[in-house]
């Protein structure tokens, strides 16, 4: 019952608000427009704001770019697959976390993926800096059957990283 009455008070609080602008309308009309075109000015200017920043820290975000590829010759058996970062982003990277990905060549269904969180790496990678290391594969997806492993070996997948979320360092 309480979820009730206050699903009521706010329903009444934009009708009492409602009423007072009404009032205000008629009683001064030259103030209550200038008050409304100010509190506009403000609310566009408050997404604009967020908005922009949000645009940037995308921008960010994509200059940090990443590869990934099955390479034996680089990596172990147990770490088959390199994952590079060049970091463009005009800042200090110092977390970076991602989704791993296996597909088949041709098709778009996934065969392998990593859950986010699992792929991160805390190296502190500066402005125009890089970095390499060596990963395991991630699972199968799930639901997926053990024997898809033999069926699909990693080493035949187009591999992609999703997802990628630096933490910048300012």
């Amino acid at each position: 019952k309480p979820e009730i009455l206050r699903t009521k008070d706010v329903d009444m609080t934009w009708v009492v608000g409602i009423r007072i602008f009404v009032f205000l309308m008629f009683a001064y009309p030259k103030k209550t427009l200038i008050l409304a075109g100010v509190l506009l000015a403000f609310a566009v200017a408050g997404g604009g704001i967020i908005f922009l920043s949000d645009y940037l820290d995308q921008r960010k975000r994509e200059a940090v770019q990443i590869e990934i590829f099955f390479d034996l010759d680089k990596c172990s058996e147990e770490y088959p697959l390199f994952i590079g970062f060049l970091n463009e982003s005009g800042s200090t990277i110092e977390k970076v976390s991602f989704i791993v990905e296996g597909k088949r060549e041709g098709y778009s269904d996934t065969t392998y993926r990593s859950e986010y969180g699992n792929y991160q790496t805390d190296k502190i990678i500066k402005d125009g800096g890089s970095h390499g290391t060596c990963w395991r594969v991630p699972p199968l997806v799930f639901g997926a059957p053990e024997s898809d492993k033999g069926r699909f070996p990693a080493k035949d997948m187009v591999w992609s990283v999703t997802s990628v979320y630096p933490r910048f360092a300012d």
